[in-house]
């Protein structure tokens, strides 16, 4: 349905904006939380137009008016929200949580998850923690040119295991590599990671015993650097990570503990919050309402003592 409109009027029209290429919205971490919106659509509970950040700004302000509502997904541009938000039409945002603004939102608590993460690191005896990200700096995206796309929630993960480390003992480091902001993970990008953990760790004098990574895809990188290092995971070093569910890409992967991400349950969540907004006149003009989703802990045995081998 990118693109597209269906013929009837009778129906509020939703303008789905999400991050990324249109042509990318199949095999995308959003797919889930996009499918919720096209299963109203087929229902006939809506008229749906979806489509890319790569849209031109002028289809966007035509399709923005037109809208009876709109819904963003992992946008985490705040003036640009904001502008949308000024339109004073039923909004959610997803997967951000935005600075003002009059729409509702809903995102994932990360800070949160990472403070539950942390504890359980710190529960398990490790001391010495490394956070790598998908970014250089904790809050600007490598696609600095979009204006459709800002921040991450990077940042909060990073604070989370901080405030979990709190009065402990364990010391936490942070490395950012210029990865691409797409999901992909390019030779330059590799080749930066690579510099970046052989710094940290020559600066350090030491291993961390325990890395945790912003993504899986980041996850798989450090598991070949740490090859490298003749370190593998979970035998000699525990490791997890942040992973959406449901999975979106088909291919097979390692086991990995990580907090769970559930874009289905988001755009559900989201779907019904918009709903609300459009049926309900006493809703108009309410209050925004922000909604942060729990992240539940999968352990799949990457995550262990101290110390302890693990096969």
């Amino acid at each position: 349905m990118d693109g597209v409109m269906a013929s009837s009027q009778t129906k509020p029209l939703i303008l789905l904006l999400y991050y990324g290429a249109s042509a990318r919205r199949n095999g995308s971490f959003m797919s889930s939380t996009i499918e919720v919106f096209e299963k109203a659509a087929d229902a006939g509970e809506i008229e749906l137009y979806s489509t890319g950040t790569d849209i031109s700004d002028d289809v966007l302000r035509e399709e923005a008016q037109r809208a009876d509502g709109i819904v963003t997904i992992s946008i985490g541009n705040d003036l640009f929200l904001n502008d949308l938000g000024r339109l004073n039409k039923p909004m959610v945002v997803l997967d951000h949580d935005p600075l003002g603004g009059n729409a509702d939102s809903v995102c994932f608590d990360n800070f949160a998850a990472a403070e539950e993460l942390g504890k359980k690191i710190v529960a398990l005896g490790h001391r010495d923690v490394l956070y790598v990200s998908r970014f250089a700096k904790d809050l600007k995206a490598v696609e600095g040119a979009n204006p459709h796309v800002e921040t991450t929630p990077s940042s909060d993960r990073r604070n989370g295991l901080a405030r979990a480390f709190e009065g402990t003992d364990v010391t936490l480091w942070s490395i950012f590599p210029w990865y691409s902001g797409g999901g992909g993970i390019s030779n330059d990008a590799k080749t930066d990671a690579r510099w970046r953990f052989a710094n940290t760790i020559q600066q350090v004098g030491k291993m961390p015993d325990c890395i945790v990574n912003v993504d899986y895809s980041v996850s798989e990188e450090f598991i070949a650097i740490l090859a490298e290092h003749n370190l593998q995971v979970p035998r000699d070093l525990s490791m997890a990570d942040f992973q959406i569910f449901p999975r979106y890409e088909k291919r097979e992967q390692l086991p990995m503990s990580h907090m769970r991400l559930d874009f289905t349950q988001m755009g559900q969540k989201g779907w019904r919050l918009l709903r609300d907004r459009l049926h309900d006149r006493e809703l108009r003009n309410a209050p925004p309402r922000r909604v942060r989703l729990k992240c539940a802990y999968v352990d799949e045995g990457t995550l262990h003592q101290r110390g302890a081998a693990a096969g």
